[in-house]
């Protein structure tokens, strides 16, 4: 009887950690909206996904205990796609606005940034920044990535027909080149990441600010028990000083440029 009891405690023993294998294996991948094309904040190297979004994704993945599976598409897509129950997070660089908040759940911002110009090199004269405001000639095409905070901006001061919407960045940074548009407006830390790493200094930086801005992942505003998990999760970064350790690694540098 003693070595029947033995018996059955061992295949209880086993039984149990074997499911507790099974439920860590077959947790739900926590799915993962974003566009990869913004360096340095998410964008793709030798196939695998970078920047400041792709460490932090990957360290909620084990804070929670779920793997992570990216789902890439346009950033004009995320939003739908995020309400659609398609993906169950954005983290795409996104800014924190009063439209979107209509539609998104927005967690704490892990960072600020402004809107910047990226310019030909050799145009750097027909920029001024008069005061506290800026000064472009009306006569210039703004370029922007469609559905952003940097073309709500360009259209604040250009007529419809002067903004130009790309769908992706090298889109926009291709048509600069080609003297398609006159500057390409987009988020700081790729106009920082841009001017530092690209050897050609064919295009370069304005260094003033066009706004001020948060970035921040955005949840479905229905899915609670998602948000309070971010939550608490962000919480512990920001004491323990995770969050601004990732963003230091890929953003370590400001530029001020004074004309």
């Amino acid at each position: 009887m003693k070595h029947f009891l033995t018996l059955i405690i061992i295949l209880s023993s086993t039984l149990f950690l074997s499911s507790c294998q099974s439920s860590k294996t077959e947790a739900r991948p926590i799915r993962v909206g974003t566009s990869a094309d913004y360096y340095p904040i998410i964008f793709k190297k030798d196939g695998q996904y970078q920047g400041v979004e792709a460490d932090l994704a990957e360290a909620l993945s084990i804070e929670l205990g779920r793997p992570i599976e990216f789902v890439e598409m346009p950033f004009s897509s995320l939003i739908p796609a995020l309400n659609g129950r398609r993906i169950d997070i954005i983290m795409a660089g996104m800014s924190i606005t009063e439209e979107r908040k209509k539609y998104v759940k927005f967690t704490d911002p892990y960072m600020e940034i402004s809107q910047m110009m990226l310019i030909r090199t050799s145009e750097m004269g027909r920029f001024r920044k008069p005061g506290n405001g800026y000064y472009v000639n009306s006569g210039m095409k703004m370029g922007v990535i469609g559905d952003t905070t940097g073309e709500d901006l360009a259209k604040k001061y250009l007529k419809k027909e002067k903004v130009k919407a790309y769908a992706n960045i090298d889109d926009a940074v291709k048509a600069l080149k080609t003297k398609q548009i006159d500057c390409f407006i987009h988020d700081a830390p790729y106009i920082w990441s841009y001017t530092n790493t690209n050897e050609e200094r064919t295009l370069t930086g304005v260094y003033w600010d066009l706004s001020k801005e948060h970035l921040a992942w955005g949840v479905s505003l229905t899915n609670f028990a998602l948000q309070k998990d971010l939550e608490t999760v962000l919480m512990k970064w920001k004491l323990n000083g995770f969050k601004s350790k990732i963003v230091q690694k890929w953003v370590p540098y400001r530029v001020n440029y004074a004309y």
